[in-house]
């Protein structure tokens, strides 16, 4: 009889173990990522603030299921990388200042967009990602900084450039300074600022570099830097105040 105890308790035990795995992973922050990089240093990134995060890659998805995807989400992160292309704001590229465009990131990351406006999912642009915000709410871009206003602060060969930015006010920022030094790696800026968008950083040559939108009601959550704050210790304000407020966000 007590044989027979035992086997019974040894064959529910791994019932109840599994259940309680699934309850784990139902209970995991769910991320969609514009584009996945070799190196996952988004998901690094997240990963030292939310340990159990998981991932999803929008790019890698059809486009007639982005929508569908990102409702399994509890945010949504655009990232880094190429030039987005010019006509997509309305300019040509007269001086062939800009690096050729992947034409499908662009349209995958606009309607990304386009289902953050509907929903209010908590969004973060980084990079790229802050410029395709200002572009999907009607805001254009400096082509190339260099040729358009003579500072070369912003890109440097073989690895990221370093500047100050100052911020406005803390209170009014996920930044708890005002100022502090940012990597940099890009040669395009936003110009004129999208509807319902605010600058709230700039570097000393007037460069945008971060945005937010004012209706927080809408979006709870909806901010763009221009750095790259996943390239950064983990500790730097500009790094870990954004991705707090990020994931703060994404659990409300």
């Amino acid at each position: 009889m007590h044989g027979r105890r035992t086997y019974l308790w040894m064959l529910v035990l791994p019932f109840t173990l599994f259940s309680c795995t699934e309850v784990e992973q139902e209970s995991s922050s769910r991320y969609a990522i514009s584009w996945f990089y070799p190196n996952n240093d988004y998901q690094h990134w997240v990963r030292t603030q939310d340990s159990s995060a998981q991932f999803i890659e929008l790019y890698a998805q059809a486009y007639e299921d982005l929508d569908s995807v990102l409702s399994t989400c509890d945010g949504l992160i655009l990232t880094g990388g190429s030039d987005i292309a010019p006509d997509r704001f309305g300019a040509a590229d007269s001086l062939a200042v800009c690096g050729k465009p992947n034409l499908r990131r662009d349209s995958v990351e606009l309607k990304a967009l386009e289902y953050v406006k509907r929903t209010g999912i908590p969004t973060l642009g980084v990079c790229r990602g802050m410029q395709m915000i200002n572009v999907s709410f009607g805001g254009d871009l400096i082509l190339d900084i260099p040729s358009a206003i003579g500072s070369h602060q912003h890109m440097q060969e073989g690895s990221d450039a370093h500047h100050v930015v100052y911020a406005t006010s803390a209170e009014r920022t996920p930044f708890a300074v005002d100022s502090a030094e940012t990597n940099s790696n890009h040669h395009q800026a936003i110009a004129a600022i999208g509807s319902g968008l605010q600058p709230v950083a700039w570097t000393s040559d007037s460069i945008v570099e971060a945005i937010h939108h004012t209706e927080t009601v809408a979006f709870p959550f909806l901010w763009g830097v221009q750095w790259h704050p996943e390239r950064m210790a983990p500790d730097a304000p500009m790094s870990k105040d954004i991705l707090a407020s990020f994931i703060k966000a994404t659990r409300k």
